[in-house]
Order: C-alpha cells, then structure tokens, then sequence
C-alpha cells in the first residue's frame, strides 16, 4: 500500500481557542493577585492607623478589651445578616507588641499551629467554642509561651509541678473570652477540650520542649 500517511493536526481555530483560554486564565491569575495585594496594603494601612490593634501581641491577655470591641461589632453585624465572617490566611505580627526574636517565634508558632488546625479539620472557631478552646489550647502548648523561664519572670508559678498545664488553661481561656460568643463560658470550653487537645502535638511527633 503506497498510500501517503496522513498526520492529524488539531484544527487552527481549536489551538487559538486554547492559547485565548490560557491567556484569559493568566490575566484573570494577576487581576486577582492585584486585588489580594490591595487588599493586604489596605489591612497593614489599617493597622497603622489603630496603632497595632488587631495584631498578634503574644501577650496574656494584653489588649483584649480595645480588640474585644472591634470583634463584638463584627459578629453582631454577622447575626444581622449585615455581614459574613470568614478567617484569612494571614498573620500579623507588630513590632511595638514583642519584646525579642524569641517572642517573635513564640508568636508565629501560635499563629502557624491555628493555620494548621484550620486546614487539617473543619473548624469553626468563631461560632463553635469547644472548637476555639482546642486550637488555643495546642497553640498555647506547642508554641513555647508557657515556658517555666517566661512564667517565672512574669512571676506566675505558685506550684511547680502540673504548671504548664495551667499556664495553658489559663492563656487559652482569656484568648476564648475575646470571642464574645464564647466569653460567659470560656473556662467551661477549655475544660471541655483540654484532655484531648493538650495531648494533641501536631505535627510536631512529641512536645517541642522534650528532646
């Protein structure tokens, strides 16, 4: 058979179409890139101007009342129907809140541990209290800032032994009270939870502390 071989090309129009599609989708990738870093510029413009509030201060409560406010006006808009409530990937860490690299760290770990927990279960911390109790119980945990050398400074520590444990009750229950659907039972939730998410330490394979 002489017969000339044939090659099957896709047709011109079907090639334009995929290379206009790819082209759409890029544009379409940096229209919203621009919206995001907008969005971010304006977040970080906003936090200058309430000197900070709204950041991660690592502290024990420090500031709860001036964000206590800023929160409780969110969720009402919530549960009128004027607004919905959803958690971003970001996390803010202000300068004028960290007394050194170590707090720094201590700080960032706390945030990465609720990034981890959000990703890993279908939490709803805002509206589910048992739930908020765990993350803040394992971040407290795992982040370092109940460490017996920071509790002792701060002049915390009335029993040594069993300490840790309530060090993170405690900075897991006033980080629960800032939820105001959470603040009338925040001891209640963190007890709830404690048993079980205190001994949770992923994805570390045991406690950062034991080496």
């Amino acid at each position: 058979n002489n017969a000339p071989l044939r090659t099957i090309n896709p047709p011109i129009t079907m090639i334009s179409k995929t290379k206009e599609k790819e082209a759409n989708d890029h544009s379409k990738y940096l229209e919203e890139a621009k919206i995001r870093r907008e969005k971010r510029e304006r977040r970080f413009q906003t936090l200058a101007q309430n000197d900070g509030r709204g950041c991660n201060n690592g502290g024990d409560g420090e500031g709860m009342e001036t964000n206590l406010k800023d929160l409780q006006d969110q969720i009402t808009a919530q549960n009128e129907g004027r607004a919905k409530l959803r958690l971003l990937p970001e996390i803010f860490l202000c300068q004028q809140h960290l007394v050194n690299e170590e707090h720094a760290h201590q700080s960032m770990v706390h945030e990465l541990i609720h990034a981890i927990d959000l990703c890993r279960t279908k939490m709803d911390p805002i509206n589910n209290c048992v739930h908020m109790a765990c993350t803040e119980i394992r971040s407290e945990n795992l982040s370092g800032e109940c460490n017996i050398t920071r509790e002792l400074v701060n002049n915390r520590i009335s029993n040594f032994k069993g300490h840790g444990g309530e060090c993170v009750k405690r900075r897991a229950a006033l980080s629960v009270k800032a939820n105001p659907n959470c603040a009338a039972k925040a001891e209640d939730y963190v007890d709830a939870a404690f048993d079980r998410c205190f001994q949770d330490t992923y994805p570390f394979d045991r406690h950062p502390n034991l080496r």
